[in-house]
């Protein structure tokens, strides 16, 4: 009964900051210690409250990020939680920007077209099959031949992973963080064989599993590699993959040795 009441209503509101840095060959030195907050799987619905999604932006802009990037699922069983979710997000405080791309709840609990256009009419970009660069003057342009590039997919299970237009075109010199919801995306064959450079790639969808338990880890994953894309940095076929615990929860309103996280990243010149 302990086990449970923890599982259910301490541990899914215990937040936790993680801080990592990530050394990126090319990264220009005006970029030197960037700061990059990654949100992902808030999952607002009947589960999160909406004042729980504010203290998660408050302690998301309390970092000081350069940059806000949003990993997908905002929603939960129904449409009617777009609206609020996304005036929310409109508060995140980010020096150089917010963006963010869609993940599979979003098209198939909130419709992936309302999100889109709710989300525009609040003025929160989204990259899904394209991106932006962040210009060593720290700006969020369209284009760009020096900086760094921000791209986006869309997501692997409900909707399309149009590589090339994420990432054709930019200039072979320059660094790439790839925003995809689900980290699968890393051992797409499409995508190892468009030799596109990518340094980092960005996601979540697997919530660390939910529950974790010793010895065998995470019982369910969400992803076709099991444990390997669970959670945290872990080296993919072509680039290594940061795979964010989430922040909201699906099937079950448990979570047990997974506390909700905000990913703090520190970019550096390699």
């Amino acid at each position: 009964m302990a086990l449970g009441s923890w599982g259910l209503f301490a541990e899914p509101r215990w937040f936790e900051v993680t801080r990592r840095e990530f050394a990126m060959k090319g990264l220009p030195a005006e970029l030197d210690g960037l700061r990059i907050v990654q949100l992902s799987d808030i999952h607002y619905g009947a589960w999160m409250s909406l004042s729980w999604v504010r203290q998660v932006i408050d302690a998301s802009n309390s970092l000081t990020p350069d940059l806000v990037l949003l990993t997908g699922d905002y929603v939960y069983h129904g449409p009617a939680y777009v609206r609020p979710v996304a005036r929310e997000l409109t508060r995140l405080r980010a020096s150089v920007g917010v963006v963010g791309v869609l993940g599979n709840h979003d098209w198939t609990d909130g419709g992936g077209r309302y999100i889109q256009r709710a989300f525009a009419e609040e003025g929160i970009r989204l990259i899904d099959n394209a991106r932006v660069f962040v210009t060593p003057s720290r700006r969020l342009v369209n284009e760009a031949r020096e900086g760094l590039c921000v791209a986006g997919v869309g997501d692997l299970w409900e909707d399309k992973c149009l590589y090339a237009r994420a990432l054709g075109g930019v200039s072979g010199g320059m660094p790439r963080i790839l925003l995809s919801h689900n980290p699968d995306v890393a051992e797409e064959g499409e995508f190892i064989r468009s030799g596109y450079r990518v340094d980092l790639i960005l996601s979540g969808h697997t919530h660390g599993g939910q529950v974790r338990l010793p010895v065998i880890g995470a019982p369910v994953t969400n992803s076709a590699y099991g444990q390997k894309y669970a959670k945290g940095l872990v080296e993919g076929p072509v680039c290594p993959v940061f795979v964010s615990r989430g922040l909201g929860m699906t099937v079950m309103p448990i979570r047990i040795g997974v506390r909700p996280e905000i990913a703090l990243i520190e970019l550096r010149v390699a």
